[in-house]
């Protein structure tokens, strides 16, 4: 019964990844070939929005095939109730969605000023505005990171 197990979670961990990645190559190339007629903030805001939640759906397929063989998928204990953290369960999903995440807020930022005119008349209001949301974001990231 262990090798059918096994070759369950391999056949599912390959379709998990194929499902998710050649849908989101094909989302990506759609949305490469709008490059002409939208601004690159916007583009990149869609890009990394889509990988985000490319990675959120591989980790909830895996996590649902690893729960379905009866692996482990946490990298920190095998306890069922386990008291770490998120980064610590979990280092490199957490580290995909901060690098989804700050490719997202910034390109938002460089969005919402470009909107309203702000980046290019005034210098020091979007300078505040950028460092104001990556204070916001440090914040957040030191949440998952780090048990309070």
């Amino acid at each position: 019964s262990g090798i059918y197990t096994d070759v369950i979670s391999i056949l599912g961990i390959f379709s998990a990844l194929i499902f998710a990645l050649f849908g989101g190559v094909s989302m990506v190339s759609t949305i490469a070939g709008l490059v002409n007629k939208v601004r690159i903030s916007k583009l990149v805001f869609l890009v990394s929005l889509i990988s985000l939640l490319l990675i959120v759906l591989i980790f909830l397929l895996l996590n649902g095939i690893s729960g379905m063989v009866g692996k482990n998928m946490k990298t920190c204990c095998n306890e069922k109730k386990c008291s770490h953290t998120l980064y610590q369960k979990y280092p490199f999903f957490v580290i995909g969605i901060e690098i989804c995440g700050i490719i997202l807020f910034a390109s938002s930022i460089i969005m919402f000023l470009d909107s309203n005119h702000v980046i290019y008349n005034h210098y020091i209001w979007s300078s505040i505005v950028t460092l104001l949301f990556a204070i916001i974001f440090i914040g957040i990231s030191y949440k998952l990171l780090f048990k309070h």
